[in-house]
């Protein structure tokens, strides 16, 4: 039997402070790679690179070549400037709350998950403001 804290994958737990605020730097204001119905969309694409020279590239099969992302602006600082400059900000200062339905759907599957994770369960921020919800 595996034991429960076997871990064969190395995991990054991230948090609420991890997301930066990007809206200084950055001027793109889509990753879609078509603009007219029947053009690729957001979700037809499979990767995504950013060269040094402020341009995104994507491909929407592995085995396509790059292609430039249509109508992009410049990004207009580099990756090495944003890392040397520490100038960005948190995007949220707190973690961000669940429905009170995903909630209690959560807590009903507690029978089911080991006693050793409820807490986690317990202690989930979640709201019954629907403006408060962000997942």
């Amino acid at each position: 039997m595996i034991s429960l804290h076997y871990t064969p994958y190395k995991i990054n737990v991230l948090d609420y402070s991890f997301f930066k605020n990007y809206d200084d730097v950055c001027s793109l204001n889509s990753l879609r790679p078509g603009k007219k119905t029947g053009d690729k969309v957001v979700t037809d694409i499979c990767k995504i690179q950013y060269t040094h020279e402020g341009e995104i590239l994507y491909k929407t099969e592995f085995e396509d070549g790059w292609t430039k992302l249509p109508e992009q602006k410049k990004v207009k600082i580099t990756r090495r400037t944003v890392i040397e400059s520490q100038t960005l900000t948190n995007l949220y200062n707190a973690p961000l709350p669940i429905s009170d339905t995903k909630f209690k759907d959560l807590q009903s599957l507690k029978p089911v998950i080991d006693k050793e994770y409820h807490p986690f369960y317990d202690n989930l921020p979640h709201s019954k403001d629907p403006k408060n919800n962000k997942i």
